[in-house]
């Protein structure tokens, strides 16, 4: 179990070896930076929640605030994130959480990373999931 741990681990964190992919969107309505307001506080309660009911058992909240993982997000979207996560996790049966779910999770994931809440939450919707961006304030000062 641990094996395959790691594997889905650095599955998650390898983005820090590459960089970092821009996701088309639309002129219209281009990305917002998470710390404009991407989720609210309650959903990101929500995201800690099935993330101790689901994630504990292999994972840490550290894992998800160092240096390399907030450099490896910085500037990618929440859906490139959402998707990560939703087509790894849980190991044992990758998607098998509601979509509300993943993104209440990713919504968890900015708040570990200090980016503040909004009064919008983080839709678990793609096309609303790539107008947001994981920008932490300030990823290398750590």
């Amino acid at each position: 179990m641990r094996h395959r741990w790691l594997l889905s681990f650095a599955a998650l964190t390898a983005v820090t070896a590459t960089p970092p992919l821009r996701a088309q969107t639309d002129s219209a309505s281009p990305p917002r930076p998470g710390a404009a307001g991407g989720y609210t506080e309650a959903q990101a309660v929500r995201g800690q929640a099935v993330f101790r009911q689901t994630c504990t058992s292999c994972h840490v909240t550290s894992q998800f605030t160092t240096p390399a993982f907030r450099q490896g997000w910085s500037g990618r979207t929440a859906a490139e994130m959402f998707e990560q996560i939703r087509t790894t996790m849980p190991l044992d049966n990758p998607g098998r959480l509601r979509r509300q779910e993943y993104a209440d999770v990713v919504a968890y994931v900015f708040k570990l990373n200090a980016l503040p809440a909004g009064e919008a939450e983080l839709p678990a919707d793609p096309e609303g999931l790539r107008r947001v961006r994981f920008q932490p304030p300030n990823p290398s000062r750590d």
